[in-house]
């Protein structure tokens, strides 16, 4: 009976919130504009993520499962979209592909790799494979994007650097996810100093985090030996 008072309990607060959500959207879009009716696609993001958290328990586990299907129906729908719309605008020439639109594709791709490794993976597998992949993936760009002349090499040493510091990392984890922390602080602050928003975001997504979601996860990997190795012991 506790239980299930609690739940009335979160129920109630979430309709009570969207319904108040639903009421300042109506009305600040009557007395400013309209755009501010986006407000009213709040709930439909944080409904989900409040079950995910545990605070919302308005679902049996059959319904929490055909929910997680449709979001990943919803989310290949989106990727597909995207990408579609970007081949269009590649194909026709009319406009090139912005850095909103490309951030778009690539932002829920890599929230779902990192999600993906950490549910899978261990945490010195889960660095070593965000930080190779990434210092691949900015080698490759830079060779794509400038060819192998000057610009090109020195772009690549991006690439080259994060892929030296996970070599780093694997062979001493602290070593090395101090180094990436460091990159990503540096990394970070260098970035801030860009005015363009849209590239400001682009970067922090491609260059910044993943340095600090590989460094955390060498770092995570040693107290999770230390933990394991006083657990065998007792």
């Amino acid at each position: 009976m506790k239980i299930r008072s609690v739940r009335r309990s979160h129920v109630c607060l979430v309709a009570i919130s969207v319904a108040l959500l639903i009421g300042v959207s109506l009305t600040l879009s009557a007395m400013f504009s309209s755009y501010w009716l986006l407000l009213l696609l709040v709930p439909v993001l944080l409904i989900p993520f409040l079950r995910e958290i545990g605070v919302l328990h308005d679902v049996d586990e059959r319904l929490l499962q055909n929910s997680y299907r449709t979001s990943h129906v919803a989310f290949l729908s989106m990727i597909l979209l995207v990408i579609v719309i970007i081949v269009d605008r590649c194909i026709t020439g009319i406009e090139p592909p912005d850095d909103a639109l490309v951030l778009l594709l690539i932002f829920p791709l890599i929230v779902k790799l990192g999600s993906s490794l950490l549910l899978n993976r261990s945490m010195l597998q889960a660095g070593m494979i965000i930080g190779c992949l990434f210092g691949a993936i900015w080698i490759i760009y830079a060779l794509v994007s400038y060819g192998f002349s000057l610009e090109g090499l020195m772009q690549s040493l991006i690439g080259l650097g994060i892929l030296a510091t996970t070599g780093i990392a694997l062979l001493s984890p602290l070593i090395g996810g101090v180094l990436l922390l460091i990159e990503a602080c540096v990394t970070a602050v260098l970035i801030l100093r860009i005015e363009e928003l849209m590239t400001k975001i682009f970067l922090f997504t491609t260059l910044s985090f993943p340095l600090l979601f590989a460094g955390l996860c060498f770092l995570t990997s040693i107290w999770k030996r230390h933990a394991s190795d006083e657990d065998d012991e007792e």
